[in-house]
């Protein structure tokens, strides 16, 4: 059941109760075009639209960690500039290339 868009009940399954959410999130997203934008540009959005919805969530409820991961992925990699597809064809090790 949901309230203001918040969850009133949880199931036993943490992440399906913030999957809503973060499908709106990258919905969201994926509807600005990143490549179009400069990095000031998404780094705007990104603190002023897309933030926004986690932290009413978390007005009243605790972000699991792995819920906070992938938002913090999903935030890189649009201000990154990084669509789903890119991202499978760069399969280099970022810790061999780190040293």
């Amino acid at each position: 059941m949901t309230y203001l868009g918040i969850h009133t009940t949880f199931n036993q399954s943490k992440k399906e109760d913030y999957k809503e959410m973060l499908e709106k999130i990258n919905k969201r997203l994926e509807g600005w075009k990143s490549k179009l934008l400069s990095q000031a540009g998404r780094s705007m959005l990104i603190r002023t639209v897309a933030s926004t919805i986690p932290t009413y969530q978390m007005s009243t409820h605790m972000l699991p960690k792995s819920i906070s991961e992938s938002l913090n992925t999903s935030f890189k990699n649009f201000w990154w500039g990084t669509t789903k597809d890119q991202k499978k064809k760069e399969n280099w090790d970022y810790e061999r290339w780190k040293t």
